[in-house]
């Protein structure tokens, strides 16, 4: 029989269903028991903002991504205005693997990625750039923290940022059945502030602390680890790599107590 590092173990996944079905899939293939709880619901915003940015994309050096949210609702969007051709003349930076993956599939890829994933590591490869004077467009959202645009506007840039989209916590309708069937979770992972903050509201209306009392927390890097509460943070791991890979890898290894 093949041997299941994660077998029994009891994991809550928090992000939205379609994003989370890779995380699930892996999961499961490891002998976890997946509790899918989506605490953020990703919606996009109709903006004129983004159509004129579009269809003048020419004025831009530079297009930053910093989620795949980023990228589906952008080219949703872009696809009626202008071709793949004219976006290919434009550096392109991303925050991650995920993200640049999701470039490859619509014939795009990135010139300029961190070795770690945060937004912070890739102001730093801007260091080492001209960029002064240069137009720079980051679609993102509505809730982003601006340290990346700080950063870039501090070394000389035009930035321009759009905010495509909100994340909002599903309904408490949507929500009922999942809560009901929650009981010995082991694991918590997050993957963004907004999926921290709605879980703990939701928690908190539905009378459901000890979740995060008896639970291990799992956050895909330190963004979202600042998110949780200070009395928590002991219970907090996060993996050097911040993807998803990285997240199943700390789980394992804290399930085998070798860290």
């Amino acid at each position: 029989m093949m041997y299941k590092p994660l077998s029994k173990k009891r994991i809550i996944i928090t992000r939205p269903k379609k994003q989370a079905e890779s995380f699930v899939i892996k999961l499961e293939e490891l002998g976890a028991e997946v509790v899918l709880f989506p605490t953020i619901e990703i919606i996009p915003l109709i903006i004129d903002d983004l159509i004129r940015a579009i269809k003048n994309i020419d004025h831009y050096q530079w297009l930053i991504f910093t989620s795949t949210n980023s990228v589906e609702i952008f080219f949703n969007n872009f696809i009626k205005h202008i071709t793949i051709d004219q976006i290919k003349k434009i550096n392109i930076a991303v925050v991650g693997k995920k993200i640049s993956n999701a470039l490859n599939k619509i014939g795009l890829e990135h010139t300029l990625m961190p070795e770690k994933y945060t937004s912070e590591n890739l102001a730093k490869l801007f260091l080492n750039i001209d960029i002064k004077n240069k137009n720079i467009l980051i679609p993102g959202s509505k809730i982003s923290i601006n340290t990346l645009q700080i950063k870039l506007k501090e070394l000389g840039a035009n930035v321009d940022f759009i905010a495509i989209y909100d994340t909002v916590k599903p309904s408490n309708k949507s929500l009922e059945s999942v809560v009901e069937s929650i009981k010995d979770i082991d694991y918590i992972t997050f993957t963004s502030p907004s999926s921290v903050n709605n879980f703990f509201e939701i928690i908190q209306e539905y009378n459901l602390p000890y979740l995060a009392e008896k639970a291990k927390i799992i956050c895909i890097g330190p963004v979202t680890q600042d998110a949780i509460n200070q009395d928590l943070k002991n219970k907090c791991l996060m993996p050097d790599e911040h993807t998803i890979e990285g997240m199943i890898k700390t789980i394992i290894l804290d399930s085998q107590k070798i860290i």
